[in-house]
């Protein structure tokens, strides 16, 4: 049987990682996750939430240490930083609005082949005034046929 060969692109991957991100319950994402397997994509997804200059160390953390488990970068130098940096701009954008103010939601990241993509879906509050924010990041991540994706 010939193995079925996908070729997406930057903008698909970044449409995998905005769709996981926006899934309702941890049922949803996990079934969103194993349809992205059948297509080749690798994913993962982090919760998070408190007082955004406390919740930032932990959501590049958790982000980060989710990506190597899941197989979606390797313990290696250049894939750790990739990840870390398309994290963190990510979380630049957020900052903005959210600076001294409670947030919560999801992190997701994509990856198939070379393409990782980034999502974030956030609430931002303080009491009663909420706010949604949205966010996404790519990087270009070395890839060889014989990795795992």
């Amino acid at each position: 049987m010939v193995k079925k060969e996908y070729n997406f692109r930057s903008i698909d991957v970044a449409r995998f990682a905005t769709n996981l991100v926006s899934t309702g319950s941890r049922e949803k994402e996990m079934e969103y996750r194993k349809y992205l397997e059948t297509f080749e994509v690798q994913s993962v997804a982090v919760d998070f939430g408190g007082k955004f200059e406390k919740v930032v160390p932990k959501i590049i953390e958790n982000g980060a240490v989710a990506a190597q488990r899941c197989g979606l970068i390797e313990d290696q130098h250049v894939q750790i930083g990739d990840i870390v940096g398309a994290i963190h701009q990510v979380l630049i954008k957020l900052g903005s609005i959210a600076v001294g103010l409670n947030v919560g939601g999801k992190l997701a990241i994509a990856r198939y082949k070379e393409h990782l993509c980034v999502a974030i879906f956030a609430e931002i509050g303080l009491i009663h005034l909420n706010e949604v924010f949205i966010n996404i990041a790519h990087r270009s991540v070395p890839y060889c046929e014989k990795e795992k994706v």
